[in-house]
């Protein structure tokens, strides 16, 4: 029981200190980002920008010569997120990768898709390195768990199989990790959400976190218009999806199990991003946020461009002072997330 209770506080600590900003056109370096370890991935999931990718980047991975040049540029990182458009644990480097991480008491929060945790090396990662781990899961219907997140021959039964696994040796004293569920909705799949609430209590996870759809992309890029329909689609629901979620929030609080989400809605001018944090590609490309993953959406580039000049230089301040201005017509933001 106390061991549960110190894992949803810590959740919640590191959820809420994310969110925190202070408008200024110049800011502290940050101390919690987002770092992509790779573009590799065994899924071709149908929310995801991956495809978009040009062909000689779709196996990019995180090097460690990177990993350096990130912790020595931001000295006082407290935690990173790994994810972009791969799944992590297919970096070849990951665990020297979570070695550095842990060198420097940062702590590591993963999302990953889940298909690799039958692999006993996979979970002891986890259990050894990482502080939060999300894992997706978008249906409880097999067939249309494959039809989301088409993994080949892994299917919903190898994940939450995996998933299982994890909490049990997590229960037996082998980790504290916290453990969750990830699950994108919309049109196609919001009314399953109940039963993803039901299979967060079967497994006993931490916390469910639900993100809408949204259109990682920008204006100008191949399947923006695309993905705007389908996202114009979903929206149509938002409600409905809306109801739904606060009755599983009071359903699963009566288990002990935390339940975020955020309705869709235009971020410019509130949003943390542009002060707090930013996301790192594969590349090294540092791109404004976690909506914007594309290796061409970055402003500068980490290993070739310094870091603090950047940070608060003219481009970046006028994304600021667009935000402040809640400027809709912002080519990078003033669109997101829809």
């Amino acid at each position: 029981m106390i061991r549960s209770f110190q894992r949803k506080i810590g959740k919640l600590v590191m959820f809420i200190g994310m969110y925190h900003r202070k408008p200024a056109l110049r800011v502290p370096l940050p101390d919690y980002i987002e770092l992509e370890p790779t573009t590799r991935c065994n899924a071709t999931c149908g929310t995801c920008s991956r495809s978009s990718l040009a062909d000689d980047n779709l196996k990019n991975d995180l090097s460690l010569e990177t990993m350096h040049k990130v912790l020595d540029t931001l000295p006082d990182l407290t935690a990173i997120r790994l994810i972009g458009l791969g799944e992590t644990f297919l970096n070849p480097h990951i665990e020297d990768i979570l070695k550095l991480a842990r060198a420097k008491s940062i702590k590591i929060w993963i999302i990953t898709n889940g298909s690799l945790l039958l692999d006993q090396r996979i979970r002891n990662l986890i259990h050894d390195y990482v502080y939060d781990v999300g894992i997706s899961i978008d249906s409880t219907d097999p067939d249309e768990f494959s039809r989301l997140r088409p993994m080949g021959k892994i299917g919903l039964t190898e994940v939450i199989a995996g998933t299982r696994l994890l909490i049990q040796e997590r229960n037996q004293g082998r980790s504290n990790v916290i453990i969750g569920i990830n699950s994108t909705v919309s049109h196609e799949n919001y009314q399953n959400l109940p039963e993803i609430g039901s299979l967060c209590i079967d497994l006993s996870t931490d916390y469910l976190a639900v993100s809408f759809v949204e259109n990682w992309l920008m204006k100008g890029d191949t399947d923006y218009q695309a993905t705007s329909i389908r996202i114009n689609q979903s929206l149509q629901c938002v409600s409905k999806i809306h109801t739904i979620l606060k009755k599983q929030q009071f359903r699963l609080a009566l288990r002990g199990i935390l339940v975020g989400y955020k309705i869709p809605k235009r971020r410019i001018g509130n949003c943390q991003w542009p002060y707090r944090s930013v996301h790192i590609t594969a590349e090294g490309n540092v791109n404004p946020c976690c909506t914007r993953t594309q290796p061409h959406h970055g402003l500068f580039n980490i290993l070739t461009d310094d870091f603090e000049k950047n940070w608060n230089g003219p481009a970046y301040q006028e994304l600021r002072l667009a935000h402040m201005r809640k400027d809709t017509l912002n080519p990078i933001c003033g669109s997101c997330p829809l």
